[in-house]
């Protein structure tokens, strides 16, 4: 298997057993991990929490999965996923935990957030009114030089109004007749305007 895998006592948390992939995960040979207390794998500073997201499995039986931390043999604490449910074994109640490391999960997840900041930070703030409407036309996003020039606050006009609510009547005619146009054929031409 890929993921770790560690079978643990639900009442002692002492682990019973574990594959060559919680091994490798933990930089431990198997001899280590087997008897450990399951609360020995992470952070001793946050021991008590996994304490009880570990009782947590035994009350429900059901799987429960949490963003956590291990602790490596060097020190180092990487963030794994677990999905641990009640199984039975050789008619006794375990836990069976899968452990997966998704160390580079959280920092795509990081970069993506930094990205999606960044991109964020360049719509509000550009030099130009920006806005997006949805499929009837509301706003569902403005930047800030918009809302200036509209005169609103964002809660006024998110999923509230149109930009043709801020025409005179011709012009809103013009704008509507043009944004069905749009919708009807996904995309508009030069000659759509005349």
């Amino acid at each position: 298997a890929v993921d770790a895998i560690f079978i643990a006592h639900p009442y002692s948390g002492l682990i019973l057993d574990c594959n060559t992939s919680a091994c490798q995960l933990m930089q431990k040979p198997k001899n280590q991990l087997v008897g450990m207390h399951q609360t020995k794998l992470h952070p001793a500073d946050q021991a008590e929490q996994y304490q009880r997201v570990f009782q947590e499995h035994i009350k429900t039986g059901r799987e429960i999965v949490e963003d956590v931390f291990v602790v490596l043999e060097n020190g180092a604490a990487i963030p794994v996923d677990i999905h641990a449910v009640v199984i039975e074994l050789e008619g006794e109640a375990v836990i069976l935990g899968l452990f997966r490391n998704i160390t580079q999960r959280k920092l795509l997840e990081d970069q993506l957030a930094a990205t999606a900041a960044e991109f964020e930070a360049l719509y509000d703030n550009a030099p130009c009114g920006y806005h997006s409407i949805d499929a009837n036309g509301y706003f569902t996003r403005i930047n800030k030089l918009a809302l200036a020039w509209f005169e609103c606050e964002r809660h006024e006009i998110i999923g509230k109004l149109r930009p043709v609510d801020f025409l005179p009547p011709r012009a809103k005619s013009f704008l509507n007749n043009l944004f069905r146009a749009l919708s009807a054929k996904g995309k508009l031409t030069i000659w759509s305007l005349n």
